[in-house]
C-alpha cells in the first residue's frame, strides 16, 4: 500500500479509534474534509493538501481490502518503531553505563592497572554486543521488508487486469455431472480467493470438452493454479490469456480459435448478465424511494 501518505496515520488524521466502524470513519471525514475544503480556503495550499489526504484516508478504510491490507502494514510499522526505540534506549543506557565506569576508573587514582584492563575488556565485549544487536536490527527489517513487498503482491491491484488473472480449465463431457461449481471452487480457492467462476451452460453432444473460467482475485494465486498438479478429471489448465509466442506450430494443448472465441463469448454474456442485475437492482431502489 505504499503512497504518498505513508508517514501519515490515517486513524489520527481522522481522529477516529482503530476499531470505528464505516458510519464513523464517514461521519469523520465528511466533517473534517468540509473544515479543509479548497472552494472554503482558495488562498491556502495546505488546506488542498489536507483535502487530498483526508480522501486518500478515506479510500483507505472505507474499503475491506485496502483497510486490511493498511492495518497490516502500521501494525508492522508501529511494531518496528518500538523495536527502535527500545534498541536506541538500550544502545544508549549502555554507552552511559560504559562512560560512568570509565569516569570512575580514571577518578579514582588508586585502581589498579589490571582493573583497566578488565573494563577495556569489557568495552569490547560491548562494543561486539553493539554490533550484534545492529545485524540483527538490520535482519529483521530486511525480513520485515521482504514481509511487506509479498503482502503488497497479495493485495488486489487495479494494474492486474481480469484477464491476466483468468484460467481456463477444460474437463471431458462424460465428467459434466460431476464436475460443478461447487467441485471447481472446492479445489481452486486453496490456491486464493475465487472471485468469479463461469462454467459452460450449453453443452452440445459434439463437443468433445466442457470449459470453465476462473477469476482469482490476485495474479499469484491464478499462477498457483496454474503450476499446480491437475485433479483427475480436469484435462487441462491455462491461462485464458494465451501468452506470447514466436512458434506457428500448435501444439496438442492448445486451444483452437473457435473455443477461444467460445470462451470469449461465455465471459460477455456473464457481464452481461451482472449488467443485467445491476440495472434491475437500481430500477427497484428508484422505484421503492
Amino acid at each position: 500500500m505504499a503512497s504518498e501518505g505513508d508517514s501519515i496515520d490515517y486513524y489520527e488524521l481522522l481522529g477516529i479509534n482503530e476499531d470505528a466502524q464505516d458510519q464513523e470513519i464517514h461521519r469523520a471525514w465528511r466533517k473534517t474534509s468540509l473544515k479543509y475544503h479548497p472552494d472554503k480556503n482558495p488562498n491556502d495550499p495546505k488546506a488542498a493538501e489536507k483535502f487530498h489526504m483526508l480522501q486518500l484516508a478515506y479510500n483507505a478504510l472505507i474499503d475491506v481490502q485496502l483497510r486490511k491490507a493498511y492495518d497490516s502494514e502500521r501494525f508492522a510499522k508501529l511494531a518496528r518503531k518500538r523495536r527502535e526505540e527500545a534498541f536506541n534506549f538500550q544502545r544508549k543506557s549502555m554507552v552511559d553505563d560504559l562512560r560512568e565506569r570509565e569516569r570512575q576508573f580514571y577518578d579514582s587514582l588508586e585502581k589498579k592497572e589490571n582493573e583497566r584492563d578488565r573494563l577495556q575488556e569489557k568495552l569490547r565485549a560491548l562494543q561486539e554486543e553493539s554490533a550484534n544487536l545492529r545485524r540483527q536490527r538490520e535482519n529483521r527489517l530486511r525480513e520485515e521488508q521482504e514481509q511487506s513487498k509479498r503482502r503488497k503482491q497479495e493485495t488486489p491491484s487495479s494494474k492486474i487486469s481480469e484477464l491476466d488473472r483468468s484460467i481456463r480449465i477444460r474437463w471431458k463431457r462424460k465428467y459434466a455431472d460431476q464436475v460443478n461449481d461447487a467441485y471447481l471452487r472446492s479445489i481452486y480457492s486453496s490456491f486464493g480467493t475465487l472471485q468469479n467462476v463461469v462454467i459452460q451452460k450449453d453443452i452440445s453432444k459434439e463437443k468433445k470438452y466442457v470449459y470453465s473460467i476462473i477469476v482469482f482475485e490476485t495474479l499469484s494465486s491464478a499462477y498457483s493454479a496454474i503450476n499446480a498438479e491437475k485433479p483427475s478429471k480436469i484435462y487441462d489448465v491455462q491461462w485464458l490469456k494465451p501468452p506470447k509466442s514466436n512458434s506457428n506450430t500448435p501444439t496438442e494443448k492448445d486451444t483452437t480459435v473457435e473455443d477461444y472465441e467460445e470462451i470469449t463469448i461465455m465471459r460477455m454474456k456473464q457481464k452481461h448478465k451482472q449488467k443485467q442485475k445491476e440495472n434491475e437492482r437500481k430500477a427497484t431502489s428508484t422505484m421503492n424511494a
